[in-house]
């Protein structure tokens, strides 16, 4: 079964768009991880814009391999911040909203799925019964819809810097 996935964070008045790939380059199902800043663009980008973003980054899958393996957690959330411009990983956490969009080529599909941070539970959530399924060749126009609806789900977390 073959998934490519990305995620994008809104932070600071941007979209940041992070390449993903295979934590574990030699298995042919692998938990997947962070591995490049694909591309960052305003909030008020347009539909078109943020679609086109999206699917650099998923074509990008599993091109760059990890800098650190899935335990280096500390290097990992480090990196992260760097991209996003963040002092910190708990800085990061609570001023960022926060969605998944995934290709599954099996299903011939792509599923864009809002998070819940920290409001539901104490960690951030995937909120998958408020998935949107698109078919895997739409429009970057459509790719960009589904983002922006996803960002009006997705919640900040409860003690947000204001």
């Amino acid at each position: 079964m073959q998934k490519h996935e990305m995620i994008i964070y809104e932070y600071k008045d941007n979209y940041y768009f992070i390449e993903r790939g295979k934590q574990n380059s030699n298995a042919e199902i692998s938990a997947s991880e962070n591995t490049a800043l694909s591309s960052i663009l305003p909030v008020g980008a347009n539909a078109e814009e943020v679609g086109s973003a999206v699917l650099k980054a998923l074509g990008n899958y599993d091109k760059t391999l990890p800098d650190y393996s899935p335990w280096q957690l500390k290097e990992l959330r480090k990196q992260l911040c760097n991209w996003v411009g963040a002092r910190g990983y708990p800085t990061l956490v609570k001023n960022s909203r926060l969605v998944l969009v995934v290709k599954d080529f099996e299903k011939d599909e792509i599923v864009v799925i809002p998070f819940d941070n920290n409001n539901i539970n104490p960690w951030e959530t995937m909120l998958e019964d408020k998935a949107q399924r698109l078919p895997v060749n739409s429009s970057e126009n459509d790719i960009g819809k589904a983002i922006e609806k996803a960002f009006t789900i997705a919640t900040y977390h409860p003690d947000r810097s204001q």
